[in-house]
């Protein structure tokens, strides 16, 4: 995989990997990734995932959809990616929060875990407003990940079956690239999907 352009964009993607297209669409434009993995549907059978990481890029890509599977979310720790012009991986979290007022993002849900057994403290950054969330350690950016806002689903009643944590917790257990954060977001943006269908109802 070779980016040539860095940029966030939200609600969009990433230089012409846009949000909707497919695995094989993906496959043309970048090339195979060097680590693939598939939820089995043992726990969640409703709940489906596929991710493509790129090691060069350190660009996770995950793709949702029961039948064809489509890209609906990217997720990064790469420090040469920007948003807005600025280099994400150099700003705190004032300057975050700050960069995100200054083009009319106000919405924002904070999320903060403390670990008895370790030294270090983790926080989230949620920005609902375009679907993107910034995750600390210690004070210190470490992922960036942003989202589509269309849901690839087929089964409308998939936010049904997403209820239950401790089953999330299972399903992904073994999968070292989600964390707990990832998958809120998860519920998160089917949450807003679905809520966004009330409306238009």
């Amino acid at each position: 995989m070779k980016l040539k352009n860095f940029e966030i964009l939200p609600l969009i993607g990433l230089e012409n990997l846009k949000f909707g297209i497919t695995t094989d669409e993906v496959n043309k434009i970048i090339g195979s990734p060097d680590d693939i993995s598939q939820s089995d549907g043992e726990t969640l059978e409703d709940f489906d995932y596929l991710s493509w990481y790129y090691a060069d890029e350190d660009v996770l890509l995950l793709f949702e959809g029961d039948n064809e599977k489509k890209l609906a979310g990217i997720k990064t720790s790469n420090p040469n990616f920007t948003l807005f012009g600025h280099k994400l991986f150099d700003l705190d979290e004032k300057k975050i929060i700050s960069l995100m007022n200054e083009h009319n993002i106000t919405d924002i849900d904070v999320d903060e875990y403390e670990y008895e057994d370790e030294d270090e403290d983790e926080k989230c950054l949620s920005f609902p407003e375009i679907y993107m969330c910034c995750c600390f350690q210690n004070d210190t950016l470490t992922d960036v990940s942003w989202y589509s806002f269309d849901d690839y689903d087929d089964d409308d009643d998939i936010d049904d079956d997403l209820d239950d944590l401790d089953d999330l917790d299972d399903l992904f257990e073994d999968e070292e690239i989600f964390n707990d954060d990832v998958l809120d977001k998860f519920i998160e943006i089917e949450d807003l999907n679905e809520e966004d269908d009330d409306e238009k109802k």
